[in-house]
């Protein structure tokens, strides 16, 4: 069900769903999902969850990392 509803949605709609969970929960949604999910499949869901150009940024600094 996670799936179907975060791969199927934009990435404007997948903010607004991190701010309903906000404010709902009153916690953090991609804190959430890091937390309750496995590794590879927390690494696409909160991929996910982030606008392109900071996932981008995110990617970048990790490769980068990874050649150092």
């Amino acid at each position: 069900m996670l799936i179907n509803i975060l791969t199927q949605r934009c990435n404007a709609q997948r903010l607004v769903i991190a701010e309903a969970y906000q404010s709902m929960y009153g916690r953090d949604l991609i804190g959430d999902l890091k937390e309750k999910l496995s590794d590879r499949f927390t690494d696409v869901m909160v991929g996910l969850m982030y606008p392109p150009p900071s996932y981008d940024a995110h990617e970048l600094r990790h490769a980068m990392k990874v050649v150092d």
